[in-house]
């Protein structure tokens, strides 16, 4: 007899009940789930789920039209990465409902010192693939839409801020989306968008991308400057990440794109942060975070004009 959502375990989270109410081809998938461990995250509820049918990922989000991403890109965009073995291949994935299923990935270990080089071959391979992403990154546009946001939830952000002279800072950075580089006219490559360590899972002599939400066709120096910031490369680390992505084929991008890029994700990240604490989520991880990336992204900015 099929399984219902009424079969999941009560002593399982709530979620995972839900999750298979939505999506009843779950079962199909998974079969009937036997225990579940919530995962950390800063965006999405993961759930590591043991089943009938193995071990799973269960990425549970908002889909359709009330997505805060393109769910739909993201099926797109993830299926055509993991086509080429970058991406983790989805065995489930549902745009209406944000409903993505993967299996456990075999041989995970903690990332060692050959991070930089297996990071820098893996973006190289993607980069380099001639795949065609749905979606555009475009910063400013990123950024200007953030700024937008959060500066509609003022009142409710001054109280998290370490700083609160920040909020009256925030707008000086967007000068940092008008500094040219010279990436100007150069053909956008199919990007990850989101490199940060959560998102990169690391097997014996490769890396796997997740969370392809914020995938698109982008400049070369976004996914290189974001992994680089979020990964806390220091300067002997980046350049074995960026000798390992040029020896991969990736093409070299300059200095100047680089710091650019570099202090315009941080801003981004900072934004994003400010927002997160603007919707009611904890101000004690958010905040920190917020000032932190505010902090580096004006530093580096010092140098632009």
């Amino acid at each position: 007899m099929p399984h219902s959502y009424s079969d999941v375990p009560a002593s399982l989270p709530k979620t995972l009940q839900t999750a298979f109410q939505q999506s009843p081809e779950l079962f199909a998938v998974m079969g009937l789930p036997v225990a579940a461990e919530v995962m950390d995250g800063l965006s999405n509820h993961v759930l590591r789920v043991t089943a009938e049918k193995g071990v799973f990922f269960l990425r549970l989000g908002t889909g359709g039209a009330k997505a805060p991403v393109d769910r739909y890109r993201e099926a797109h965009n993830v299926r055509l990465a993991a086509d080429i073995g970058v991406a983790v291949a989805p065995i489930f994935i549902e745009p209406s409902t944000g409903t993505l299923v993967t299996r456990s990935v075999e041989g995970l270990v903690a990332s060692g010192d050959d991070l930089p080089e297996l990071l820098g071959k893996q973006l190289a391979s993607l980069h380099t693939s001639g795949l065609q992403f749905e979606g555009d990154i475009n910063p400013k546009h990123v950024f200007e839409s953030l700024f937008s946001q959060v500066n509609g939830a003022r009142d409710a952000l001054e109280p998290a801020l370490l700083n609160n002279d920040l909020m009256d800072q925030i707008g000086d950075l967007a000068a940092l989306f008008e500094a040219r580089g010279t990436e100007t006219g150069i053909e956008p490559v199919p990007s990850h968008g989101d490199l940060s360590p959560g998102n990169c899972l690391f097997a014996t002599r490769r890396v796997w991308l997740i969370d392809w939400e914020f995938s698109g066709m982008a400049a070369r120096s976004w996914d290189l400057a974001y992994a680089i910031q979020e990964h806390g490369f220091d300067a002997a680390a980046e350049s074995r990440f960026l000798q390992a992505y040029q020896g991969q084929g990736g093409l070299k991008v300059s200095n100047r794109d680089l710091q650019i890029t570099k202090a315009r994700c941080d801003s981004i990240s900072a934004m994003w942060a400010l927002l997160q604490i603007s919707k009611g989520r904890d101000r004690k991880v958010f905040a920190p975070f917020a000032h932190d990336r505010f902090t580096r992204a004006f530093n580096s900015s010092l140098g632009f004009s």
